[in-house]
């Protein structure tokens, strides 16, 4: 039985999605799709969840760190598929997280979550744009 980096990868792969790398040790896969960065890590535990990351949303300082976390929380109360938070001291990423039953699903979320992150960041761009 394949695992399930190996699952997706093949998936990715078969749909013509451009895989950049592959870490099995840390379990993710990045992906480049329309200009972004996609990372998607499986659970290699044995519980079947997934989280998918976009990061680079948008560069944060002192000087704006207050309403890009103000964004963050009018995209998760106006986009609930996905959330937006900072992920380091500098970079806000768009997250999206499920639990899947069998291949079919892994498959179907994988591809939902893909759209959904950038669907995400282009939301959050607008949220900026109307500060």
């Amino acid at each position: 039985m394949e695992n399930v980096i190996e699952t997706i990868c093949r998936f990715l792969e078969s749909n013509d999605y451009k895989i950049v790398d592959v870490d099995d040790k840390a379990g993710s896969i990045t992906i480049r799709y329309q200009m972004n960065d996609i990372h998607i890590c499986p659970n290699l535990q044995g519980r079947k969840f997934v989280s998918m990351l976009l990061p680079g949303v948008e560069r944060v300082g002192r000087d704006n760190f207050q309403s890009a976390l103000l964004n963050c929380l009018r995209l998760v109360s106006e986009h609930v598929v996905v959330k937006a938070y900072p992920v380091s001291e500098d970079n806000v990423g768009v997250t999206y997280e499920f639990y899947y039953k069998d291949r079919d699903d892994l498959e179907f979320q994988i591809e939902k979550g893909i759209e959904s992150l950038v669907a995400g960041k282009l939301k959050y761009i607008e949220l900026k744009q109307s500060d």
